[in-house]
């Protein structure tokens, strides 16, 4: 007669069940000590991402496009007009990186993990922030080749950005770079005016 063992099957069962509630338990100490260190990270990262999407849509909206005459000299981005685009843009973006803003942040940017950046679902981060801003504008001159000159002024938008939020006192440095213009230039180089190139 075949015997069965039915004993071992229960305290396999009442093994497993241990094994859980530990797993259980480690994670959950785990995460409650990690909370407060993933909510701050979550505000960063949330805070980082909205600030580069503000400005990227002031600055488009802001951001006239320059004019060459036909032989490719400079005629219509001078110092004034800069200036001018500097006081209206720094404006603009002040307004745009204060008040109340929405970020939805992948899941796995809280990881730690660069493999899991950007995986996950996206949680909602809902915070009230200020922003300081500074708008600077950066003119270089390279030779093209025999009397052809490489003109280009690119603009870069600093931002700090400051949650209300007791939880995450620090300030979140955001910079971008966008060009301004581009040209080659033909004959004579424009001289510089007040730090700028102008047209001469």
């Amino acid at each position: 007669m075949r015997r069965f063992k039915m004993g071992r099957r229960p305290a396999r069962g009442r093994r497993i069940l241990l094994v859980l509630f530990v797993l259980a338990a480690v994670t959950a100490v785990f995460a409650e000590a990690r909370l407060p260190a993933v909510k701050a990270e979550l505000q960063q990262a949330a805070l980082s991402a909205w600030g580069q999407e503000q400005i990227a849509k002031t600055v488009e909206a802001q951001l006239p496009e320059s004019t060459a005459s036909e032989s490719g000299s400079l005629v219509s981005l001078d110092t004034y007009e800069l200036s001018t685009l500097k006081t209206a843009l720094t404006a603009a973006l002040q307004s745009a990186l204060t008040g109340k803003a929405t970020a939805w942040v992948p899941v796995g940017n809280l990881t730690g993990v660069a493999l899991f950046n950007g995986r996950g679902f996206k949680v909602p981060v809902s915070f009230s922030v200020d922003g300081v801003v500074s708008v600077d504008f950066e003119s270089t001159l390279v030779s093209a080749g025999i009397n052809r000159t490489k003109y280009a002024v690119t603009m870069t938008v600093a931002a700090e950005l400051y949650s209300t939020s007791v939880s995450f006192p620090d300030a979140v440095a955001v910079e971008s770079t966008y060009p301004v213009y581009e040209s080659v230039l033909e004959g004579e180089v424009p001289r510089y005016a007040a730090g700028l190139v102008s047209a001469g």
